[in-house]
């Protein structure tokens, strides 16, 4: 049979109790009516003007963020620009490389029949030599 502990139960009993006693209050937030806007946080205002702010906050935002993304992109390519006329001469350069090795023939004409009755001959002598 085992003990009940009253030990754990009694610490978080006490831990309860004292969270209360050691929170501290907030104090009210004041409410600011010259933030520069002109807006009286305290207020009411008619759903209507909401709506109508938030659309044309909406619309200020999507152009600026369109603008900023198009000169952002004409930046890029004028960095590129330099870049890309390098590595475009490079690739054609390889590209004449890789044609000119091509066309270029690895062996003569005669190494492979010699090769071949070399190789045909060396066996012979060795067939001839087991014997």
């Amino acid at each position: 049979m085992t003990r009940f502990n009253p030990l754990p139960l009694l610490c978080l009993l006490l831990a309860t109790l004292t969270l209360p006693l050691v929170a501290q209050t907030q104090p009210p937030s004041q409410t600011v009516s010259d933030n520069g806007y002109g807006i009286d946080s305290g207020a009411s205002y008619k759903g209507a003007m909401v709506l109508e702010l938030l659309a044309a906050v909406e619309g200020e935002a999507v152009t600026a963020i369109n603008e900023a993304y198009a000169e952002g992109y004409k930046a890029g390519l004028l960095v590129s620009a330099p870049d890309a006329a390098y590595w475009r001469s490079r690739a054609e350069d390889w590209k004449a490389q890789a044609n000119a090795a091509l066309l270029k023939p690895r062996l003569p004409w005669w190494a492979v029949p010699v090769s071949a009755s070399a190789g045909a001959g060396l066996a012979f002598l060795i067939s001839m030599a087991a014997r």
